[in-house]
C-alpha cells in the first residue's frame, strides 16, 4: 500500500475503513436478526406442538377409558358374553344382548362430543357379527361398508393373544367404490376379568379430520405425526421421520409418551428468512452501487487534489537536485498554498543552513590545518627524547635509557587519547607509568598485571586504568618498612568485565571513604576532597558515557590494608584472537 499514489490510497483507505466495516456491520446484523427471529420461531413452533401433544394425549386417555369401560361394567361382559357366538339375531334374548351395548355406545358417545364426527367405534363379537356406534349409522356409514372394511383390512391386524391390551393396528381406507375418509384404528382383543373368556374386539378409527383439524395452527410449514414405527398418521407426508444432516428445516419434535407417536413440526427455514435475505442482498447491492459512483467521483477529485501536491514534489526533488533558486507558485489561500509558503519558507532556512555549514566546514578545514601543524611540536618532542635515550645506550646508562622509553610511551598515549585502546594496551601502559613514578617518588613501588587471554582485545577508553593507579600511588601513604605493590586483575563474570586494582598502603579512614562512596553513588562532589576523588568521578563519567549506565565504580577496603578500586564494565564484544 505504501507505493501507491496518494490518490490511490484514498481508495484503498475507503474500501478498507469505510465500505469493507459496513459489509460487515451488515451481514453481522443479518446473522443476529436471523438467528433471532429463528430462535423465536423455534419456541413458538415448539408451544404449538406441545399444546397439539397434549391435546392428542388426552384423545388417547379418552379412547383407553372407553374400551376399559367394556371390561370394568359386569353388565357389559355379561351382555358381550351373551352375544358372543351369536351369527345373526334369532330371538329377544340375543336381540335384548345387541340393543344393550348399541345403548352403551350411545351413551358413550354421549360422554365425548367428539365421537359424533372424527371418531367411529364397533364391537365385533367372535363369529363377526357388528355392532356399531349410534353416531355411525347417523353419518351415514352402512354395515356392509363396515364390515367390508373391517374384513379387508383390519380383522388380521389384532393379535389375539394380547389379552385386554390396547393395540393400535393402523391406517385403514374406505372400501373400494366408496367415500369417506381415512381412519387410524386402535383395537382391543377382550376376554372377561373373571374367567378369560373371549368376549370379542373393539375397535375405534380415528379420522383424519380430526387430525387435520389439530394442524390448521400451522400456516407456515407442517405437522405430521407418525407411529412407533415411523409410519405417518396424519399430516403432510413429505414431511420425513427423522431429520437429514445439514438440513435447514427448522424442526420441533414431541413423543406423546402413552403410545410413543412422534409429532413432528417442520418449517422451511427459507420462507422465514427469504425476506431478511433479500433485504439483506438488496443493501448489499444498494452499497456496492454507491462504492462505484463514490470511486469514480473520489479519482476525478484526488487528481485534481494531487495535480498542486505533485507540483510540491517536483519543487522539492528540483532543490535537491541543486537548483537552489526553485520557489513553489502558492496561489490561493486553501490548505495547499498554505503548505507551498512553508515549503518556500523551509527552501529558504534550508540554503542558509547549507551556506552556515559550508562556512562551518571551511572553519573545520582550517583548524584541522592548525591542529595538523601543532602535532609537529609532539613530534618534534618524541623525536628528541628518542635521540636522547640512544645516547644514554652509547654510554652504557639503561637505567635512564628505560625511563625516557616509558616516558615515550606515555607521551604517545596521551597523543591518541581519543582513540579506543584494549585492556592489554593498557595493562602495558601502566608498567610504563609505574617506573617513571618509581623514579619520581623514590619508592621501591611494583606492579603486576594479571589479564586473562579471553579478555585481552576487550576494547576501552584510552588511559582508563592509568588515573585509578595514580590515585592507587598519590594516596597509598605506605609505610617505610612495606614493599609497595599494586595488582591489577581482570575476569569475566555475569556479562561483565571486573577490573580491580588494589594496594597494600595504609587505606583511608572511615570519613573519607564514605564521601568517596557517596560521591561516586551522586557522581558528583558533595564536598572539598581530595584530588583523588576528581580523578575517580572523572573515570565515572567516562565509562558511564561509553558503556552506559550498567557500568559501574566503587572502593572496598582490601584486607588486612590498603584499598580495592573494583570496575564493571558490560561486555560488548571480546576478540577470540
Amino acid at each position: 500500500m505504501f507505493r501507491l499514489t496518494y490518490y490511490q490510497r484514498i481508495q484503498v483507505s475507503f474500501v478498507i475503513f469505510i465500505l469493507l466495516p459496513i459489509i460487515v456491520v451488515s451481514y453481522l446484523t443479518y446473522t443476529v436478526i436471523e438467528k433471532t427471529m429463528t430462535e423465536k420461531i423455534q419456541l413458538s413452533n415448539q408451544a404449538v406442538t406441545d399444546i397439539i401433544a397434549k391435546d392428542i394425549s388426552k384423545m388417547v386417555e379418552d379412547l383407553t377409558f372407553t374400551t376399559d369401560f367394556f371390561l370394568q361394567d359386569s353388565n357389559a361382559r355379561k351382555d358381550m358374553r351373551g352375544f358372543g357366538s351369536t351369527k345373526r339375531i334369532s330371538n329377544y334374548q340375543e336381540y335384548q344382548n345387541y340393543t344393550e351395548i348399541s345403548d352403551l355406545f350411545e351413551v358413550l358417545t354421549n360422554k365425548n362430543k367428539s365421537f359424533n364426527t372424527s371418531f367411529r367405534m364397533f364391537y365385533v363379537n367372535n363369529v363377526g357379527f357388528i355392532i356399531p356406534s349410534t353416531n355411525l349409522l347417523d353419518l351415514g356409514t352402512g354395515l356392509g361398508e363396515l364390515q367390508a372394511q373391517w374384513s379387508d383390512q383390519l380383522r388380521t391386524r389384532v393379535n389375539k393373544s394380547l389379552i385386554n391390551k390396547v393395540q393400535w393396528i393402523g391406517l385403514a381406507t374406505p372400501p373400494a367404490g366408496t367415500a369417506g375418509d381415512n381412519y387410524y384404528y386402535m383395537a382391543r382383543a377382550l376376554y372377561d376379568i373373571r374367567d378369560g373368556a373371549q368376549l370379542g374386539t373393539l375397535y375405534i378409527g380415528i379420522s383424519e379430520r380430526y387430525f387435520n383439524k389439530l394442524f390448521e395452527s400451522a400456516r407456515i410449514g407442517g405437522i405430521s405425526l407418525y407411529d412407533t414405527e415411523g409410519k405417518l398418521i396424519a399430516g403432510k407426508a413429505d414431511i420425513p421421520y427423522t431429520l437429514k444432516p445439514r438440513s435447514s428445516e427448522i424442526r420441533s419434535e414431541v413423543i406423546i409418551e402413552k403410545v410413543g407417536w412422534k409429532l413432528v413440526y417442520d418449517m422451511p427455514k427459507e420462507e422465514l428468512v427469504g425476506q431478511i435475505t433479500g433485504t439483506f442482498y438488496t443493501m448489499i447491492m444498494a452499497i456496492l452501487a454507491f462504492s462505484v459512483v463514490f470511486l469514480i467521483v473520489s479519482v476525478i477529485v484526488a487528481k485534481k487534489l494531487y495535480l498542486p501536491i505533485r507540483k510540491l514534489q517536483r519543487v522539492a526533488r528540483q532543490f535537491g537536485e541543486g537548483n537552489h533558486a526553485i520557489q513553489f507558485p502558492a496561489e490561493g489561500k486553501d490548505e495547499i498554498a498554505l503548505l507551498g509558503l512553508t515549503l518556500n519558507q523551509m527552501l529558504e532556512q534550508i540554503k542558509q543552513l547549507i551556506a552556515d555549514i559550508e562556512q562551518e566546514q571551511e572553519q573545520k578545514r582550517r583548524l584541522e590545518l592548525q591542529a595538523l601543524f601543532a602535532q609537529i611540536r609532539p613530534h618534534f618532542l618524541l623525536n628528541t627524547l628518542n635521540s636522547i635515550k640512544c645516547n644514554l645506550m652509547l654510554v652504557d646508562d639503561p637505567f635512564h635509557s628505560q625511563k625516557i622509553s616509558s616516558l615515550m610511551r606515555l607521551l604517545r598515549a596521551y597523543m591518541k587519547i581519543d582513540q579506543p585502546s584494549t585492556l592489554q594496551s593498557e595493562g602495558d601502559l601502566l608498567s610504563a607509568y609505574v617506573d617513571i613514578m618509581t623514579m619520581r617518588r623514590e619508592i621501591p613501588l611494583s606492579i603486576s598485571v594479571d589479564i586473562p587471554m579471553a579478555l585481552s582485545f576487550f576494547e576501552m577508553p584510552k588511559l582508563l586504568l592509568q588515573p585509578l593507579v595514580e590515585n592507587a600511588i598519590l594516596h597509598g601513604s605506605w609505610d617505610s618498612d612495606v614493599q609497595a605493590h599494586i595488582e591489577v586483575n581482570a575476569r569475566q563474570q555475569d556479562g561483565m568485565v571486573e577490573i580491580q586494582i588494589r594496594d597494600n598502603g595504609n587505606g583511608m579512614g572511615q570519613d573519607r571513604f564514605d564521601a568517596i562512596h557517596h560521591m561516586l553513588e551522586e557522581g558528583s562532589l558533595a564536598q572539598p576532597i581530595s584530588s583523588s576523588g576528581v580523578g575517580l568521578v572523572n573515570v565515572r563519567e567516562r565509562i558511564r558515557l561509553t558503556y552506559g549506565p550498567n557500568a559501574s565504580i566503587r572502593l572496598i577496603p582490601n584486607i588486612p590494608s590498603g584499598v580495592i578500586v573494583i570496575m564493571q564494565l558490560p561486555i560488548s564484544t571480546i576478540d577470540p584472537s
